[in-house]
């Protein structure tokens, strides 16, 4: 039979442990940052904007080619024109809204699995923690059983005590020790669950 260790759970670094370990909260990470990503993107597509246009130029009008190039210099011009858009249709604000909407679901749902995790780690260290408790009473109650069972079976050689009365310790030990491994099984379940629990979904 395996013995337990007196193992001490500490649920914040099984949680750490988790976080870091379990592919599913990478996967919830690279998607949130993905979202962030988009959201910039729609944003420099589909947000508001100014735009301005400058132009310098000479300007001369003749019926002949020549002429117009001659003294341009008296005809200089700037010209500065402002774009900024006056009406934005609702589709390009609605792809923005969107995309951050589908962030906050996105950590919505992040937030409400490590909730989860927490739950069910929370209840697997108290089970457990029991387990620990159980084994510890198991333990003892094996040892005081296999003890009365020597000083039975002295006694019964002795002539002092009767048949039944050894039977009775032996099946008293018996019992004692089913219920020990029975609780040795159960801690290790609860240990290899722990364990797979950090790792696994």
């Amino acid at each position: 039979i395996p013995v337990p260790t007196d193992i001490s759970i500490d649920l914040d670094s099984i949680l750490n442990l988790a976080k870091a370990n379990r592919p599913e909260w990478i996967e919830q990470l690279r998607q949130i940052k993905e979202k962030e990503q988009n959201i910039k993107a729609q944003m420099r597509q589909y947000g508001p904007y100014i735009g301005m246009d400058a132009s310098i130029g000479m300007i001369r009008s003749d019926a002949e080619l020549p002429p117009i190039y001659n003294n341009a210099q008296q005809d200089q011009s700037i010209s500065i024109s402002f774009n900024l858009p006056i009406f934005d249709s609702r589709l390009k604000r609605n792809k923005v809204q969107l995309a951050k909407v589908e962030l906050a679901h996105q950590k919505n749902g992040r937030e409400q699995a490590i909730l989860n995790l927490e739950n069910d780690l929370s209840k697997l260290v108290l089970e457990f923690q029991a387990t620990q408790i159980r084994l510890a009473y198991a333990e003892e109650i094996k040892n005081i059983a296999t003890e009365n069972l020597q000083i039975t079976t002295e006694t019964f050689k002795l002539g002092l005590i009767n048949i039944a009365e050894l039977n009775l310790a032996i099946q008293e030990k018996n019992q004692a020790y089913r219920n020990y491994i029975s609780e040795i099984r159960r801690y290790w379940l609860f240990f290899h669950e722990l364990m797979l629990e950090k790792t696994t979904h």
